[in-house]
């Protein structure tokens, strides 16, 4: 039971944690597996270009779907059942997709993927709820960001190398695997950490988020921290290459800046961990804000600079483009480690069903502040991308203030 995890300590678990890990981390390699064949798995279909971007939203909503209702089934039924259930629909999807021969095959397996997704992404933060409280949880949470910010570095080489050697089907074999494995191991490894014997209904839950403003805000301060770190870190060749026409993005330089964004992330995540014995969940977030938020200073700074007094030679700007990155990829991993364990720590007797709604939510808000960036910096200045991204961290840091400093929120 969960309180037999939690006496024998943090780490020495290893069975446990490598189950928190897995669940988590699958989403995530799911994706950017898929990502890095997705070209030549269309051209193998004969399906066009546009239909790439209906895959992919079929699969997002499959994931929204299953982020939404996962958590709400594990307070009925129990996480065991629900993981097991979850990690099977999953394999099922990736099958599908290895045998998809058209469109609506793997438009299906897509989605039923999604679904499956889902539950690995929203039940691994219940369990850390079972399992762990007070600072270990936010320590929990660091360690299982940490993995996450490493792991779609990891997913893009693996994938290239994949469909490079043995094609675009292999990828699916090695999900399935994957999936596969990782049911036998919980079924062996994951005893049943907890089910709430009286659920409160989904919508009165939602009901009491949508009226909880602490909850809202740091939704919107999550989604702001999440769309940082991805819009630059998929949009930074054509930012790069767009502006700084001397410059040529090689892919192993690519690669290599996204590498060092993700040490950036995980470095964010260790200091998180190692500050939480010292510090509260509230003033770890804070020092994450301020981060971020010096890091979009020095950019927009730069970037103003550069296109209204002097100009700064390309790599030389290109160059504190990166540092400034690597400064807020720092900040906003500190930061959104802490959020979920601040926002839901009022909802522990509906845990599974609140972090589905909290969840649903992050995500919404991240597409649109994504949506944001990605519309707007290809087609204006370049001080664009810099000036948003100091508007939206001084926007978490008012957020912050409000809802965790003013209102004196636990």
């Amino acid at each position: 039971m969960a309180d037999d995890i939690l006496n024998t300590g943090f780490f020495q678990n290893k069975a446990f944690m490598h189950v928190i890990m897995g669940l988590s981390g699958l989403p995530i390699l799911s994706e950017a597996l898929y990502s890095s064949c997705a070209d030549e798995i269309f051209m193998t279909l004969k399906l066009g270009q546009p239909l790439l971007e209906f895959i992919l939203g079929v699969y997002l909503s499959g994931f929204a779907l299953g982020v939404l209702f996962w958590g709400h089934l594990s307070d009925f039924f129990g996480r065991r059942p629900c993981i097991l259930i979850g990690l099977g629909v999953f394999v099922v999807g990736c099958l599908g997709c290895y045998f998809a021969k058209d469109l609506s095959i793997l438009a299906l397996s897509r989605f039923t993927q999604g679904v499956g997704s889902g539950m690995g992404s929203i039940l691994s933060q219940v369990i850390l709820w079972d399992v762990f409280k007070g600072s270990l949880l936010g320590r929990a949470y660091a360690v299982m960001g940490g993995v996450s910010v490493a792991i779609p570095v990891i997913g893009a080489i693996l994938g290239s190398s994949l469909e490079m050697f043995w094609g675009w089907s292999s990828v699916f074999v090695l999900l399935s695997l994957c999936g596969a494995f990782l049911l036998v191991y919980v079924w062996t490894f994951l005893p049943e950490t907890g089910f709430q014997e009286e659920c409160g209904h989904f919508m009165t839950v939602i009901k009491k988020m949508g009226r909880d403003k602490t909850v809202l805000g740091l939704a919107v301060a999550g989604g702001i921290c999440n769309s940082m770190g991805l819009s630059y870190g998929l949009e930074r060749d054509l930012y790069l290459s767009n502006w700084f026409e001397s410059l040529s993005i090689s892919e192993w330089q690519s690669q290599g800046m996204l590498l060092i964004l993700a040490v950036a992330a995980v470095l964010g995540c260790w200091l998180s961990k190692k500050l939480h014995p010292f510090f509260s969940l509230k003033k770890i977030l804070g020092f994450g804000i301020v981060l971020a938020f010096l890091g979009t200073c020095v950019w927009s700074l730069f970037a103003l600079i550069h296109c209204t007094v002097k100009s700064f030679p390309s790599w030389a700007m290109a160059a504190i483009c990166l540092f400034s990155q690597i400064h807020i990829m720092i900040g906003v991993s500190m930061a959104s480690c802490n959020i979920p364990p601040l926002a839901l720590q009022q909802y522990q007797g509906t845990i599974g069903t609140a972090s589905s709604i909290f969840g649903f939510l992050y995500a919404l808000l991240t597409a649109l502040f994504s949506l944001g960036m990605g519309m707007g910096f290809l087609k204006t200045h370049l001080t664009f991308m810099p000036l948003y991204s100091m508007a939206l961290s001084i926007l978490m840091g008012v957020l912050f203030w409000w809802f965790l400093v003013y209102k004196k929120a636990p």
